[in-house]
């Protein structure tokens, strides 16, 4: 009797799992870019930006590399506030830490010259004036996402208001220490190429690491101060392999000391895994919705194992990377981002038609070059999306280097369990002692009635769990988000 009610149910299931296949069709209609955020706060009607006009000559820093006094003259930003302005660096006959004044500079770097293929960048030194503070680049993942996302909405020195205007932002990275944003990779935000985007990780690692090796050439009083990579989502593709080409290039003019990823996707095959058993344990499933995201997991699992790329990749969009997709079906919430919402929340102003307008385009001398927010980086690497990070990840941590791993508690996407799950599959013979180490209940010396969150470490790596925090840990919770980084970067204990 048993038997034959599991294969009924086994049957219920499988003309379920046909039935609530999220349209294909449909799905390609609304593609978008993996982890992308967009969701503004409305424009007022009165605010109005010109963005028709001649935006001037482009910057392209490269040119420049051997010449930093004119790089730095070139690619200087009247940004105002907090930021020093650019006529004070030919009194200092341009250089930097002959001063405690902070600078802001911009332009692009070409990676490719056959391509003619450029990333964008966006530099601000450390507000404290500290020009020996360590250099910290944050990449935001999508694939086709703005790391100018970053710096507006979560981390960097300035918020966006609605009607378009700069305030800055407290608490911030940028005021210990110096902060680098690059649209990443070519396709992505103002980054451009004239040659086909970037297939695969290796091809990424390869142009950013040209890029910083110019970077620290175009600013050479950095070029010895400790150098970290920070960012979240898919950026953790990006992160671990640059982390990996920057050992296999024996560093080579990039002095990295640590990497530091947040809610990082870094293998869907074991992270898949657990999403059957989140949706359960969080109220968000039933047990027959259960059964049925475990019937995606394992048809994800068998098409990586099969090499199958691109089947993995759409049917985790039909299971949660959508809309539409099953979770969407099942919770009537599109925010995987933060399972304590239905709906995505306003991440500030609209950047994205700020740094567009022409005065704007003019101060950051991308010239006549445009922002761009479309799915061509995302198509040109979905490919890549179901392969598996995991393999860097031990020569990483073999080599010493620094390696934190944080996720908010909230997150659906990229839940601390996944996270969990796929350290387990990391090869390095430190899993087992970080495992055993104790976990600490973290708290903030300025809230100690609170738990920020939860940490592990053994010797360079580091895992944390953030308490309230969704997909964006920065934007949750920034204060602790600042004294984690503060505390990865600075080696001091996490108190408890």
């Amino acid at each position: 009797m048993r038997q034959t009610s599991r294969v009924f149910l086994l049957l219920v299931l499988g003309v379920l799992f046909i039935s609530q296949i999220p349209s294909i069709s449909a799905r390609r209609e609304n593609s978008h870019p993996f982890f992308k955020k967009t969701k503004f706060d409305p424009i007022p009607h009165h605010v109005k930006l010109e963005s028709e006009l001649d935006a001037g000559e482009t910057l392209y820093a490269s040119k420049y590399v051997d010449d930093h006094k004119t790089a730095k003259k070139l690619s200087c930003v009247e940004i105002g506030a907090p930021f020093t302005n650019c006529k004070k660096l030919e009194s200092i006959d341009y250089s930097l830490d002959a001063t405690t004044d902070p600078f802001s500079f911009s332009g692009f770097i070409t990676v490719n010259e056959t391509d003619n293929s450029n990333l964008f960048y966006w530099f601000f030194e450390a507000q404290n004036g500290n020009k020996d503070a360590p250099v910290v680049l944050f990449l935001q993942g999508g694939p086709g996402a703005s790391s100018l996302f970053g710096l507006f909405s979560e981390n960097g020195p300035y918020a966006m208001l609605p009607n378009l205007t700069m305030v800055p932002r407290n608490p911030s990275w940028n005021t210990n220490y110096s902060m680098i944003y690059i649209d990443n990779p070519v396709g992505t935000g103002f980054s451009f190429t004239e040659g086909a985007l970037n297939s695969n990780e290796d091809e990424i690692a390869s142009n950013l690491f040209s890029c910083l090796q110019q970077f620290f050439k175009l600013y050479p009083e950095y070029a010895d101060n400790e150098f970290y990579v920070a960012g979240e989502s898919y950026g953790s593709r990006y992160i671990s392999a640059l982390a990996y080409y920057t050992i296999q290039q024996n560093y080579a003019g990039v002095n990295l000391k640590g990497i530091a990823i947040g809610d990082g996707f870094a293998d869907l095959r074991s992270m898949v895994t657990q999403y059957a058993n989140l949706c359960f344990y969080t109220g968000l499933c039933d047990m027959v919705q259960t059964g049925i995201f475990e019937m995606y997991q394992a048809k994800i699992i068998a098409a990586i194992d099969q090499e199958q790329w691109l089947i993995a990749n759409d049917l985790f969009t039909d299971l949660v990377n959508g809309p539409p997709d099953l979770f969407t079906n099942y919770t009537g919430s599109s925010n995987y981002y933060d399972i304590r919402t239905s709906s995505e929340p306003s991440y500030g102003g609209d950047f994205e038609t700020f740094v567009n307008s022409t005065q704007i385009r003019q101060l950051l001398h991308v010239g006549n070059h445009y922002f761009q927010d479309n799915d061509d980086v995302y198509n040109a690497l979905r490919e890549d999306i179901p392969k598996s990070s995991t393999p860097l990840y031990p020569p990483i941590l073999s080599s010493g280097m620094k390696v934190m791993l944080y996720n908010g508690n909230m997150d659906f996407i990229v839940h601390p369990t996944l996270t969990e799950y796929f350290i387990t599959t990391i090869p390095w013979s430190g899993i087992p002692f970080l495992y055993e180490s104790p976990r600490i209940i973290w708290r903030l010396p300025s809230d100690p009635s609170s738990v920020a969150g939860y940490v592990k470490q053994y010797q360079n790596f580091i895992q944390v769990t953030v308490r309230d925090a969704g997909h964006m840990v920065p934007f949750n919770q920034p204060e602790r988000a600042l004294d984690m980084i503060t505390r990865f970067i600075e080696n001091l204990p996490f108190p408890s």
